[in-house]
């Protein structure tokens, strides 16, 4: 089923484990997908990944654009890259705090501490607030869908959880701004993420459900919440962890 056939879904933080599942989702239910990140090497591996036969329109459906939300002349230069070639913006991901997702990315600044996190994390959620504010007009348009995602290994780091309730606000924040507008924004997370390698699962955590929240688990739910059969929910988080955050083991 085509669900997205002619709708465009850009992906913010398309390198993560989680924005390439989410890609090639959109992409097998015939979306066009803008892979937006900071690793042009990566985004390119993840447009190759994306199907080219017969179950997409056609093999241009992609576009892959290297940009740093926090400099609004990218930003500009962005939307004017994704209105050139596909003309709307229908659904805007914003794959939120990637860097405490991926063990890859914190081998690369081993030194920064807890404060610098936090940093970060209050920088992002700027930023991103201030792109949501600048692509108002085309997704009023298309009354388009926003969907935050945030997920880590690790339920006991003081980052994830101060990200999540920063990005558990910003979600309520923009919801509330933007209803009125016909947007929806919504937020997916999971503090259990758990990655295949290697044809095995390495499980993070152990849920009562016994189902891993895998990147294409997490992928599912954002097809979800940027589907017409969410069309009256937003504002919500939404766990996929497989109940592991109700468990005892999540205290």
């Amino acid at each position: 089923m085509k669900r997205f056939k002619q709708s465009t879904v850009v992906i913010i933080g398309a390198e993560s484990a989680i924005g390439q599942a989410a890609a090639v989702r959109f992409a097998c239910e015939g979306a066009n997908v803008v892979l937006v990140g900071h690793l042009s090497k990566v985004l390119s591996q993840t447009a190759k990944s994306l199907p080219q036969d017969n179950t997409w329109i056609h093999g241009d459906n992609y576009l892959t654009i290297t940009c740093d939300i926090k400099d609004p002349n990218q930003i500009t230069a962005m939307i004017q890259e994704i209105k050139q070639r596909f003309g709307t913006i229908d659904i805007l991901i914003n794959k939120a705090g990637f860097a405490i997702e991926e063990p890859a990315e914190l081998s690369h600044q081993p030194n920064l501490t807890d404060n610098d996190w936090h940093h970060a994390i209050q920088t992002d959620r700027r930023s991103f607030e201030m792109l949501c504010h600048e692509l108002l007009p085309e997704l009023t348009r298309n009354r388009s869908t926003i969907i935050n995602v945030l997920s880590s290994f690790n339920n006991q780091s003081a980052v994830y959880q101060d990200a999540k309730i920063s990005i558990q606000t910003l979600t309520q924040k923009l919801a509330l701004d933007f209803a009125r507008h016909g947007v929806r924004v919504n937020l997916v997370y999971s503090n259990a993420l758990v990655i295949p390698t290697k044809g095995k699962t390495a499980l993070a955590a152990i849920s009562p459900l016994d189902c891993p929240a895998t990147p294409k688990a997490i992928a599912a739910a954002i097809a979800f919440l940027a589907s017409e059969d969410a069309a009256a929910i937003t504002g919500v988080s939404l766990p996929v962890d497989g109940g592991f955050e109700i468990s005892d083991d999540s205290d």
